[in-house]
């Protein structure tokens, strides 16, 4: 059910997001987005090689992130060995709760996917191909050239 959810909202926010993307900020919103899930890709690497309690290193980086302090408190429910089920149950809470929606909703939702990944020991290169698939094609431009 979870995932129907996600792939609902997904759906939802791209749309807003493909129209965000027609006015005079796409290039700075696109090249933003790009950084967030660069930096994603980072904190999967180190997280799988030296353990969740890495995460702590990556706290003052996201301080710019768009939705940093959501992002931070996902950071700290999974660092303090929460299971991951009910973390990610916990943020989707907090999306609807908070209405998220476009380029907000979608970041959430992406951060969540990966936080789920993180806690769950996926290999890196599988969770960025996931995470790939989950960012609106109007914002992927580039991310193919992110290399491991």
């Amino acid at each position: 059910m979870i995932d129907n959810i996600y792939y609902t909202e997904l759906r939802k926010n791209g749309c807003e997001v493909k129209e965000l993307m027609k006015g005079e900020a796409s290039d700075s919103i696109k090249e933003n987005y790009t950084k967030t899930i660069d930096l994603l890709k980072k904190i999967c690497i180190e997280t799988r090689r030296e353990g969740i309690l890495w995460l702590n290193e990556y706290m003052d980086e996201l301080s710019d992130k768009l939705l940093a302090d959501e992002l931070k408190y996902m950071f700290y429910l999974a660092m303090h060995g929460n299971d991951p089920e009910l973390v990610e149950q916990i943020m989707l809470q907090r999306y609807f709760a908070n209405n998220y929606s476009g380029l907000e909703g979608s970041m959430m939702l992406i951060y969540i996917k990966v936080l789920f990944g993180i806690q769950n020991n996926i290999e890196a290169q599988i969770l960025f191909e996931e995470i790939k698939s989950l960012v609106p094609k109007e914002l992927s431009g580039g991310m193919d050239e992110i290399a491991f």
